[in-house]
């Protein structure tokens, strides 16, 4: 479920998702840093029992050491990533600057600074644990679980808030690798022998939580699975589907934290008998609507608002959403476009859908506002200006005016129409030269051209036409060429 979780969150991340929307990747990362503490615990468990089972045994004593440097290991390197997050958001609040988590230079500070950057230091030490799992790791067995090497380079012109999670998914394979050796280095200990009556059972979900009506699945592992053969699973009051390779299914109903109870009849070597205890818990929900859109709540009036719906576990071709006002469309696998007249003040959208039998709804208001004004810039040599002050040499070099948003929305769809170039005479007097779009004509470049460094131009009556055709006069652009 949290590859799944992530998986939407890096696909919202391609939307360039506005800054009034990190507070919602908060509660990803409070997600997955939940997940890393849930894994924490069973691994803890797991060391308890291989301790207190297999002491006595000097051989599995000496594997046992070895876990525990690896435990030791994956304790550190965790703690070093949670210092790393600890020090970029010490430096995202350092001084009188103002806190944003939007901004990518605590991430360059503290991993890229020449002198005391720990992006070198922070890779070493992912490659060195990678390196001592995979040897904890013979053959096949538990390889997918060790993640493809990375570069640091991959955090360069990330912001905060994009690499926090990140940060946090590292801590969560690391768990994840440690969890895989215990597992391996149980199942190796039980190999060929049954050391007095400390044989557990233990059952795997292959996903948790499970939505109402769909199906749980998961497995018993037991110990030695070369020796031990499972007969029989028995859940009292569970129409369990189960095969000889011990796993199983069931269908899930109702809502909340359930309890799994039962025991695992096995034989060893063909004639002992043993029933072995089951005990787990899984939580079983409905399905969840997530709308993805960098204007929350939010729609523009006469702008094609495009809306991101998903629902993890249900496929987005039984989903049939209707608008209350206006015009929705769908334009990709799960992509809606919406456009909303102005005169509207709310919008609902209606979420319906059919699944494992059960009819869903769900209702979404979105409050409709005009399509603000956007910022005028200019675009030279590939990059956007929009100081008050510009180099001479690059203005005439340039080539049209930008449209952009500080919220960082990318054009709405404006196209500049005309604009006037001002400027003043030797004598004092306002002259202007007009354009025909949103470039430079060759006779404003020429006026440019011969005004000396120093003198002050002005960009104004900027005429804008919208999507829906409507027209817009944006304020003027002053100008101290350099």
């Amino acid at each position: 479920m949290i590859n799944l979780m992530y998986l939407v969150f890096i696909a919202l991340l391609a939307l360039n998702i506005s800054s009034d929307a990190w507070e919602d990747f908060d509660l990803l990362d409070n997600s997955l840093q939940d997940t890393v503490k849930r894994i924490e615990k069973q691994n803890s468990r797991i060391y308890y029992s291989l301790h207190t089972s297999f002491l006595f045994d000097e051989f599995m004593h000496f594997r046992l050491e070895n876990v525990q440097i690896l435990k030791q290991k994956a304790d550190s390197l965790c703690e070093y990533i949670e210092e790393i997050k600890r020090m970029m958001l010490h430096e995202a609040n350092r001084g009188k600057r103002k806190f944003n988590k939007l901004t990518s230079e605590p991430v360059a500070h503290i991993l890229f600074s020449p002198r005391k950057g720990e992006g070198g230091n922070f890779q070493s030490q992912w490659e060195q644990y990678r390196e001592g799992v995979a040897l904890f790791l013979s053959g096949e067995t538990g390889q997918e679980e060790i993640p493809e090497t990375w570069n640091i380079q991959l955090f360069e012109n990330k912001t905060l808030f994009v690499v926090l999670p990140f940060l946090t998914k590292m801590q969560l394979d690391i768990r994840r690798m440690e969890n895989t050796v215990l597992h391996t280095l149980q199942q190796d200990i039980f190999s060929g022998s049954l050391p007095g009556s400390t044989l557990k059972a233990y059952i795997v979900p292959a996903a948790n939580p499970v939505l109402s009506g769909g199906t749980y699945e998961g497995k018993v592992v037991v110990a030695v699975e070369d020796t031990l053969l499972v007969r029989n699973i028995i859940f009292p009051g569970q129409n369990v589907i189960y095969n000889e390779n011990g796993q199983f299914r069931f269908f899930a109903t109702g809502e909340g934290e359930r309890v799994l109870k039962g025991y695992a009849e096995v034989t060893f070597n063909g004639s002992s008998f043993l029933k072995l205890p089951l005990e787990t818990t899984y939580h079983v929900t409905d399905p969840s609507l997530t709308i993805g859109w960098r204007g929350r709540h939010l729609l523009y009036a006469g702008y094609p608002n495009p809306l991101q719906i998903a629902i993890p576990g249900v496929p987005t071709e039984v989903l049939q959403v209707s608008s209350s006002h206006g015009s929705i469309e769908k334009k990709g696998k799960n992509i809606w476009q919406v456009l909303v007249p102005e005169s509207e003040e709310t919008v609902l959208l209606s979420i319906t859908y059919a699944w494992k039998g059960k009819e869903y709804k769900e209702d979404v208001s979105f409050k409709v506002l005009p399509l603000p004004d956007p910022v005028i810039g200019i675009r030279a040599q590939g990059s956007l200006y929009k100081a008050e002050k510009m180099d001479k040499a690059l203005l005439l070099k340039s080539e049209e005016l930008a449209i952009f948003y500080e919220d960082g929305f990318p054009d709405r769809g404006f196209d500049v129409l005309s604009f006037e170039l001002n400027w003043n005479d030797s004598f004092g007097n306002r002259l202007s030269e007009l354009s025909q779009g949103r470039a430079f004509t060759n006779r404003q470049k020429e006026i440019l051209k011969g005004l000396s460094k120093g003198k002050t131009v002005w960009l104004s009556n900027i005429q804008l036409r919208g999507m829906d055709g409507s027209h817009r006069t944006l304020p003027g652009l002053e100008l101290i060429l350099n």
